[in-house]
């Protein structure tokens, strides 16, 4: 995600998902009728990277920061 979003200079919509465990916990093969919700986040932009040279680190740095924010969305700690 991070590759393609500083390739096409686009920004990143963080998206968090809460209750999808209640609707299919681990183990099971059929669904349960539970809702889900979704948060969505602010744009986030990536202006200052686009002219540097795509490295590992680089992408490690933004990937970090959408997983950060997606796990502050749904309400879990995101460890990397």
């Amino acid at each position: 995600m991070a590759r393609l979003a500083l390739w096409a200079r686009v920004p990143v919509i963080p998206v968090g998902i809460k209750g999808t465990f209640e609707i299919l916990p681990k183990g099971a093969k059929i669904p349960k009728l539970k809702r889900a919700s979704f948060s969505f986040g602010k744009p986030m932009y990536f202006d200052k990277y686009y002219n540097k040279p795509m490295t590992k680190k680089l992408l490690r740095s933004v990937t970090d920061s959408i997983m950060r924010e997606i796990a502050n969305l749904s309400g879990q700690k995101y460890n990397y």
